[in-house]
């Protein structure tokens, strides 16, 4: 329903907005607050990581208060999260701003969320093997920390001996020299391998001799 949309999405911005002013009393155990400074003020995350997220509550002269209770909150929590201690959780993709309160004063930190990392790249098929000259494909599947395949990623392709074995950026493997090499394929931080076996081609068979008695002979 539009309405019911407008309203929830009027009393989020107004809640977030009480966060930045902060609900609490401008009085403090030590002293009236003057400030607030969250670090670091810009971050980044990915998808399904977290980040921490520090709030230092200052006096109007600049002195650190402590003891004071900090009050976090989200201004898009299907963006990040964040808990009482003020660990944010990426969620998606996107851009949010996290606010620390105290004492009537607040600060804020960006945070950008960004797709899930790579954890680990395998290879397929593992091992293969190449009679010279000839090909092999080889494919590359990307997993996240939860083991779920990710997309939309930039493989890179080596190998550790292109003189026996090279292989372009889609992952094809042409034979150059017998010889065993290792493809690599990496993204980010993770990778995966296969190794390739090069042979050389069966020689062929040698011309079949004549039966005996086929032989012309001389009267």
């Amino acid at each position: 329903m539009p309405g019911l949309s407008r309203f929830v999405g009027i009393a989020a911005a107004a809640w977030f907005a009480c966060a930045i002013v902060s609900c609490s009393s401008s009085t403090s155990p030590n002293g009236p607050v003057g400030s607030v400074q969250v670090s670091p003020s810009v971050d980044t995350v990915a998808v399904g990581e977290t980040t921490a997220l520090r709030a230092t509550v200052m006096s109007h002269g600049g002195q650190t208060l402590s003891g004071q209770h900090v009050f976090w909150n989200t201004g898009k929590a299907s963006v990040a999260t964040v808990s009482d201690a003020g660990i944010v959780t990426g969620r998606a993709q996107g851009t949010a701003q996290v606010a620390a309160s105290a004492g009537g004063a607040s600060g804020i930190a960006t945070i950008t969320v960004l797709p899930p990392r790579v954890a680990s790249v395998s290879v397929s098929p593992g091992r293969d093997t190449i009679v010279l000259p000839g090909t092999a494909q080889l494919t590359a599947t990307l997993f996240d920390e939860h083991h779920e395949p990710l997309g939309n990623r930039t493989v890179t392709w080596a190998s550790n001996l292109p003189n026996g074995a090279n292989v372009n950026r889609n992952g094809l493997v042409t034979g150059v020299a017998a010889g065993t090499a290792i493809i690599t394929a990496s993204s980010g931080s993770a990778s995966g391998s296969a190794a390739i076996v090069t042979v050389p081609a069966p020689k062929p068979p040698p011309n079949p001799k004549p039966p005996p008695g086929d032989g012309h002979h001389k009267p």
